[in-house]
C-alpha cells in the first residue's frame, strides 16, 4: 500500500477524487441560480422547436446552457490581454514566470497560481489568477478548460442535475450529466458546446489518451472505454500502475468517499 501511495499517478487520483466538493456549497448554488435566471437560456429554449428531436425539457435546457455558456458567457484565455493599453495581440504578449497567490482575493478565489504577462506594446504587466473557486468564476468568466468546467458544473449542480467531473490524464477536463430521458450519462464539454460526443477528443482532435476517469460525489470509476478508441493509434498504453492495482486504488477511494458521506 505504501508503494502505491507514493506513486505519482496514484497521488493524482487521490487529489482529484475530492473535486466535487467544490460544487456542493449552497451559497454557491444561490449565486449560480441568480446568474442562470438572468440569462436568456429558458426563453431561448421555450422559443425553439428542438423538442422535435425527442429531447425532453431537461435535455433542452442543458443544450441551451452549453450554447449560451460558450457563445455569450465565458471567455477562453491563452495569454491574458493587456489591462493597461488594451492590447489583444497574442504575438505581442509575453509570458513571465508565474507566482503564488498573495492577496485576499487570490486566497478567497482559491487561486494557487498567478500567471503574469508582459505587453510588448506598453510594457505593462497583467496578472491572470487561476481561480478554482467556482463561485468566483461566475464573476471573472474567463479561463481555460479547468475554469470553464468548474463554472459550468456549478451551474448544472445548482439546477439539480446529477453531474460527474471527467478527468483525462493528458491534460483536459469536461463533465457528464445523467439524462433521465435518455437513461444514460451524457458527455458535455462547455469549451466546445459539445453534447453527447465522447469521441470528440480521441477521434475528432486526434488526441492521444490513456486514462479517463469519472468523479462523482460518491465514487470514482474508469470511463476510458467511452472516450478512447482502443483500436486507434491514438490510444496510449496504460502503464502508470498495473490494472489490478489501478482497480484497487479506485475501490479504495470510492470506499473512503462512501464512509465520509455516511459520517456526514
Amino acid at each position: 500500500r505504501n508503494a502505491l501511495h507514493n506513486n505519482q499517478f496514484v497521488r493524482q487520483l487521490i487529489n482529484i477524487s475530492n473535486v466535487m466538493q467544490l460544487y456542493n456549497v449552497s451559497s454557491y448554488h444561490s449565486s449560480a441560480l441568480d446568474v442562470f435566471q438572468a440569462s436568456p437560456v429558458i426563453e431561448r429554449v421555450e422559443q425553439s422547436d428542438d423538442d422535435d428531436n425527442g429531447d425532453d425539457y431537461s435535455d433542452r435546457i442543458v443544450k441551451g446552457l452549453l450554447k449560451w455558456f460558450k457563445e455569450d458567457f465565458f471567455k477562453w484565455v491563452n495569454k491574458a490581454d493587456c489591462i493597461h493599453c488594451g492590447n489583444t495581440n497574442q504575438d505581442k504578449i509575453t509570458a513571465l514566470p508565474a507566482v503564488r497567490g498573495y492577496t485576499g482575493e487570490h486566497r478567497q478565489g482559491q487561486a494557487g497560481i498567478i500567471e503574469k504577462y508582459k505587453c510588448e506594446e506598453c510594457g505593462g504587466v497583467t496578472e491572470f489568477p487561476r481561480f478554482k473557486n467556482p463561485e468566483k468564476l461566475l464573476t471573472t468568466r474567463k479561463g481555460r478548460c479547468g475554469e470553464w468546467n468548474d463554472c459550468f458544473i456549478l451551474i448544472l449542480k445548482s439546477l439539480g442535475y446529477n453531474v460527474r467531473y471527467i478527468w483525462n490524464l493528458e491534460d483536459h477536463v469536461w463533465c457528464e450529466y445523467y439524462s433521465k430521458n435518455l437513461k444514460r450519462w451524457i458527455h458535455l464539454d462547455s469549451c466546445e458546446n459539445a453534447f453527447d460526443n465522447p469521441m470528440l477528443y480521441n477521434r475528432g482532435w486526434g488526441k492521444r489518451m490513456s486514462y479517463v476517469l469519472a468523479i462523482h460525489d460518491s465514487y470514482i470509476i474508469d470511463v476510458s472505454y467511452k472516450y478512447i478508441d482502443s483500436k486507434s493509434d491514438k490510444s496510449i498504453p496504460r502503464n502508470k500502475i498495473t490494472e489490478t492495482d489501478y482497480q484497487k486504488v479506485l475501490a479504495f477511494i470510492t470506499t473512503t468517499k462512501l464512509i465520509k458521506i455516511q459520517d456526514d
